[in-house]
C-alpha cells in the first residue's frame, strides 16, 4: 500500500488489530472465481478492462488441452477439465507501464515451438485454437468501436471483466462506467468486483479505529478505506442497488455474491454483519437489451500491443494412422496400457495426429473393440486417468525391454522421459511418423487434473519476485 499522509487515519494506539488472513491470497481467489465464471458462460472472447501488467491475460492466453468439438452419438461422456476456448482477448489500462508489463506476457510467450525443456512434471502442449490478443492504452470514458460485441459480425468481446477497478475511478468516469460498458459494448457477460466496505470492520476489534486505512479521499463520506487510490466502497447493500438499478437500466440480470472468507475466526462473532472482503456481481445481457448510441466523448484508445497465435498446423492424419502411433508408443515404453494423459501429452505426434481432438481418440479406440480396450472406470466416464490397453501387444525381451537411464514411470500408467529430447532427434525407422513427430512444436503445461487445479493451477501468477515470465514457466489454466 503506498503512503498518502495527507489522507491517512491518525491513530498512534495499534491495539485492537486482528490478524485477516487469506488462503490462497484473496487476489488469487478473486481470479479464480473469474475463470469459473467464464468457463461456466462459455464464452470464446474476454475483455479485460484495468487489466493492469496483465495477471488475468496471461492466463487466458494458456491453450486449451483439447479442441472444443461437439460428440457423435455413440461417444461416451468426456469428464475432463474444462478449459476455455478464447478466440479474443484484449486488455485495456491507462498505465503505459502497466501495458508495458502486460506486453512482455503476450510478446514473450512461445507458442507451438520446440518441446526442449519440458519435463515429466510439465509435458508439452501445442495450441490448437487460434487466438488473437489486443491491448489498449486509454480511459473507460472514451469509447472504442473495436469492443462492441456483435455476435452477428463476430466482432467485439463476449464477456468483459472489471476486477477490482471501480473503487478507484473518479466521479466523472463512475458516471460513465455501467453506460460504457453495458450500454455501449454491450457484452453477453459482465463480471464485476469489488471491495466490500462492510468488511473493513473485521480487520479491528469493535470501537478501534485502523490507523492503515485512509479517509475517503472525495469527502462524500467519512469511511475510512483499505486502499489510498479508492474513491469508492460499497457496502453490500449499495452494491447490491447499485446492480440492480444498471442491470435493469440497460436489460441485464445480475447475480451477486461474495468471496474471500478469513481463515481465522472473528472473536466478535460479526460474520453475518461483515460478510466476505470482496463483492462479484455477474450481468448476464437479455434478448430485450436496448441498443444505446455510445456517449460522446473526446481522444481514443491507442493500440499498444497485438499478437495473433495461429492454430497448430497439425498434419491431421488417418485413424489407421493415429493408433499405429499408439502402437509405436506401447512399443516403445514396453506396456501394453497407457492412460489418455500419457498418449495425449508424453507422445505428442498422437494429439497432433489427431488434430488435437481429444474426442476423436477416444472415439476410435471404442470403434476398434477387437484391437482396444478403454477402462472407464466407476464414473462410467472417459477421463484422462481412462486406460486403454492393446489386446495384441507383445512385450519386447528383457535385454532391449531395458530402458531405466532413459525412461521413468511417473504413475501406474504415465510414462515420461528423465532427460526428455526433441522427438525430432530421434532416430525411427518409420520415415512417416518421424516426420510427423519431428513437427511437434510446443511448451507449457498439460496438467489438467482437479486435484491439481485445486490446489494451485487456476489461481493465478506465480510471482517468484525475480521477474520471471510465470505464464511461460509454469502455466495456469484457464
Amino acid at each position: 500500500m503506498s503512503s498518502n499522509k495527507s489522507s491517512q487515519v491518525e491513530n498512534s494506539n495499534n491495539e485492537g488489530y486482528l490478524d485477516v488472513t487469506f488462503i490462497p491470497q484473496l487476489f488469487l481467489q478473486r481470479q479464480a472465481w473469474i475463470l469459473d465464471v467464464l468457463r461456466a458462460e462459455r464464452v470464446t472472447s474476454v475483455l479485460d478492462v484495468g487489466c493492469g501488467p496483465g495477471d488475468l491475460i496471461s492466463c487466458l492466453c494458456e491453450p486449451a488441452q483439447t479442441v472444443d468439438s461437439q460428440p457423435e452419438p455413440g461417444d461416451p461422456i468426456l469428464d475432463i477439465f474444462q478449459d476455455l476456448h478464447l478466440k479474443r482477448i484484449a486488455g485495456l489500462d491507462m498505465s503505459s507501464a502497466s501495458l508495458e508489463a502486460a506486453s512482455k506476457h503476450v510478446l514473450g510467450r512461445v507458442e507451438n515451438a520446440t518441446s526442449a525443456g519440458n519435463s515429466w512434471w510439465q509435458p508439452g502442449r501445442n495450441r490448437w485454437e487460434a487466438l488473437e490478443v489486443k491491448l489498449w492504452l486509454g480511459s473507460l470514458d472514451v469509447f472504442n468501436k473495436d469492443l462492441v460485441f456483435d455476435p452477428k459480425k463476430d466482432s467485439g468481446y463476449e464477456a468483459i471483466v472489471s476486477q477490482e477497478v471501480i473503487e478507484h475511478l473518479p466521479a466523472d468516469v463512475l458516471d460513465k462506467f455501467a453506460a460504457t460498458l453495458l450500454g455501449a459494448y454491450r457484452p453477453r457477460v459482465l463480471v464485476l468486483t469489488t471491495p466490500s466496505f462492510d468488511f473493513n470492520a473485521r480487520f479491528t476489534a469493535p470501537g478501534v479505529i485502523d490507523d492503515r486505512g485512509y479517509l475517503d479521499p472525495t469527502k462524500r463520506t467519512k469511511r475510512i478505506f483499505r486502499h489510498d487510490d479508492h474513491k469508492l466502497e460499497f457496502t453490500r447493500a449499495e452494491f447490491l442497488e447499485y446492480c440492480k438499478s444498471n442491470a435493469k437500466r440497460f436489460g441485464y440480470s445480475v447475480s451477486t455474491e461474495c468471496i474471500g472468507s478469513p481463515l481465522e475466526d472473528d472473536p466478535f462473532a460479526r460474520v453475518r454483519r461483515v460478510g466476505c472482503a470482496t463483492q462479484v456481481a455477474v450481468f448476464r445481457r437479455s434478448a430485450q437489451a436496448p441498443i444505446l448510441p455510445p456517449t460522446p466523448s473526446s481522444g481514443a484508445h491507442v493500440l499498444q500491443c497485438q499478437r495473433f497465435f495461429p492454430a497448430h498446423p497439425g498434419p491431421k492424419l488417418e485413424p489407421h494412422a493415429v493408433l499405429k502411433l499408439v502402437e509405436q508408443y506401447l512399443i516403445f515404453i514396453n506396456e501394453p496400457f497407457a492412460d489418455l494423459h500419457a498418449l495425449w501429452y508424453y507422445s505428442p505426434a498422437i494429439s497432433i495426429a489427431c488434430g488435437g481432438d481429444l474426442r476423436l481418440l477416444a472415439r476410435l479406440f471404442l470403434r476398434a473393440p477387437g484391437d482396444w480396450e478403454v477402462d472407464f472406470g466407476k464414473e462410467k466416464a472417459l477421463t484422462m486417468q481412462s486406460r486403454v490397453t492393446w489386446k495384441h501387444f507383445v512385450p519386447k525381451p528383457d535385454s532391449e525391454a531395458d530402458k531405466e537411464d532413459e525412461w521413468e514411470t511417473h504413475s501406474v500408467s504415465s510414462y515420461a522421459r528423465s532427460e526428455p529430447e526433441p522427438w525430432a532427434e530421434r532416430d525411427d525407422s518409420d520415415e512417416g511418423t518421424a516426420a510427423l513427430e519431428s513437427s511437434v512444436i510446443s511448451t507449457g503445461s498439460g496438467w489438467d487434473e482437479d486435484t491439481l487445479y485445486s490446489s494451485w493451477s487456476s489461481w493465478g501468477p506465480l510471482d517468484d519476485g525475480g521477474g520471471k515470465d510465470w505464464a511461460t514457466a509454469e502455466a495456469v489454466r484457464a
